[in-house]
């Protein structure tokens, strides 16, 4: 059994490998904070070897741009240098890139650092967390409603993106198929549409050839 598993792996294109892992991976391993480079990437000693993890699922200010700094703190914060924590994988990034919900003391870091306004949801990335999907729209969108941290500036909604000009929930993404994939849903002009009338949508869309490649983007005006 395993080596039959081992070889259909070896037959799926590495993204559609990444969303497998990210939805069926609960293992949690041990590892310990060297330190929070921003608000949300951290590097770890794991097993002895020294790695960058991206926390899954949110999106953090870049260290110089506003809130970036406080984002920082506040991850180094909840965990400190030499904190035991625990990893689930969620997805490998780019680089090979470990992207993982880190939790500590059964808690996760990550939906606390949404919860307190310091990262947003990363809605394009959200397949990796889908178990607690749900609950991280909701703190997120209470800490908007409190104008918690970044959510606290005028203009919020350009908060985290004012480096490219462009709207924190613009998400430009193309996808091999088509949004009415299953007949499930009706016509969808987003991701954020369609992954809201069908979770599922973004994980059963397989990256293979044959489907029409389409380019779907959510615009500020989608987030009142």
């Amino acid at each position: 059994m395993k080596l039959l598993f081992t070889l259909l792996v070896l037959l799926i294109p590495p993204l559609i490998a990444s969303q497998i892992v990210a939805q069926t991976t609960n293992n949690r391993t041990n590892a310990t904070v060297v330190v929070a480079d921003d608000g949300d990437t951290v590097r770890v000693n794991r097993g002895g070897q020294v790695i960058t993890v991206r926390l899954a699922c949110i999106d953090a200010p870049e260290i110089g741009e506003p809130q970036g700094s406080q984002s920082a703190e506040r991850l180094r914060q909840l965990i400190p240098r030499n904190t035991v924590v625990q990893l689930r994988t969620a997805s490998i990034g780019r680089y090979n890139q470990l992207v993982a919900e880190v939790y500590r003391n059964g808690a996760s870091v990550n939906l606390q650092m949404v919860q307190e306004g310091r990262a947003i949801v990363d809605r394009r990335l959200l397949y990796g967390c889908m178990a607690t999907r749900d609950r991280y729209l909701d703190v997120e969108q209470v800490a908007r409603q409190r104008r918690l941290a970044l959510w606290s500036r005028t203009n919020p909604v350009v908060a985290l993106n004012e480096r490219n000009d462009t709207p924190i929930y613009t998400i430009q993404m193309v996808y091999p198929c088509d949004l009415t994939l299953g007949g499930d849903c009706p016509e969808r002009t987003s991701f954020l549409e369609m992954v809201e009338c069908d979770p599922e949508w973004d994980r059963e869309c397989p990256y293979e050839s044959g489907r029409r490649l389409i380019e779907v983007t959510d615009s500020a005006s989608d987030y009142p």
